[in-house]
């Protein structure tokens, strides 16, 4: 009878940890999934409206920063070469269950992308 309950409780601990790490994981996934949808977004953005009035860099770097505040996103690069705006941004890291208390996994939680867009 013992054994039993010694098979169940490990099992029950195992469920406890493979649920964790798959929210975890999730929720990193899904953060940086949602950084490469604002980078692009931001990318077209800015391609466009910088395509129409010939703006300058700074104009550029400015609409980015903007788009990006809007949206939660800190922008972390923004360049224009040869007719392409390459955009680089960070999003805010997520709170999880467990990964966001583990200091060498930290850096890991905030979603980072790149995106370039041509202008038009």
């Amino acid at each position: 009878m013992k054994e039993y309950y010694k098979t169940i409780i490990v099992t029950v601990l195992l469920l406890a940890i493979l649920v964790l790490v798959v929210n975890d994981g999730a929720a990193v996934a899904i953060n940086y999934w949602q950084a490469d949808k604002l980078a692009k977004s931001v990318a077209d953005s800015v391609a466009a409206s910088s395509g129409s009035s010939k703006s300058n860099e700074n104009t550029v770097r400015a609409d980015a920063n903007r788009l990006c505040l809007e949206s939660e996103g800190t922008l972390t690069g923004c360049n224009i070469d040869d007719g392409v705006v390459i955009i680089s941004i960070e999003t805010s890291p997520k709170k999880t269950l467990v990964a966001h208390r583990i200091q060498f996994l930290r850096p890991y939680l905030s979603g980072k992308s790149t995106a370039r867009s041509t202008i038009h």
